[in-house]
């Protein structure tokens, strides 16, 4: 009998909390895209919102401008949230999935991916380097036109 009722409270808790699944966040060059595990469950209903509780996109489709592309395993967003939740309800799975999406937006740029930032900081540090080697020469070329100069008007040096 008291295998019954810890077995029975194990099925109530199961029916009545959700079980939390995990969540992968990366950078792509068209967006952030958060995703979920796959799965084979049929007829679900699923929606992505943010921090607040605004609704992003669900089984009817995309429901903010944020939102590029959306299913019920991934969303892909045009600028980086720190925090996104995901829920399903899958009836052949009878319970609840959820996920709680979290990234670190402090990168530069707010979620420009690291590549870009990585390509960016490159093609500084080469223009710079190239606008040094310009002034250099200049600065080489004028003091030996100087020095030209200077020898002759100066006929005591012999240059």
């Amino acid at each position: 009998m008291e295998t019954l009722r810890i077995l029975s409270l194990a099925v109530f808790v199961n029916l009545c909390y959700p079980q939390e699944v995990p969540c992968n966040v990366s950078h792509s060059p068209q967006g952030i895209i958060y995703r979920v595990p796959e799965f084979q469950a049929q007829a679900c209903d699923y929606h992505w919102d943010n921090a607040s509780g605004h609704v992003l996109a669900n089984q009817k489709g995309k429901m903010d401008k944020l939102v590029l592309k959306s299913s019920n395993r991934s969303i892909m967003i045009t600028s980086c949230l720190s925090h996104l939740n995901y829920t399903r309800d899958c009836i052949s799975e009878g319970i609840q999935r959820r996920a709680s999406c979290d990234t670190d937006c402090s990168t530069p740029g707010g979620g420009i991916p690291q590549h870009y930032w990585y390509m960016i900081t490159s093609f500084s540090i080469t223009a710079l380097l190239v606008l040094l080697v310009c002034i250099c020469r200049y600065f080489k070329s004028s003091q030996v036109n100087s020095s030209r100069l200077y020898c002759h008007f100066n006929h005591q040096l012999q240059c």
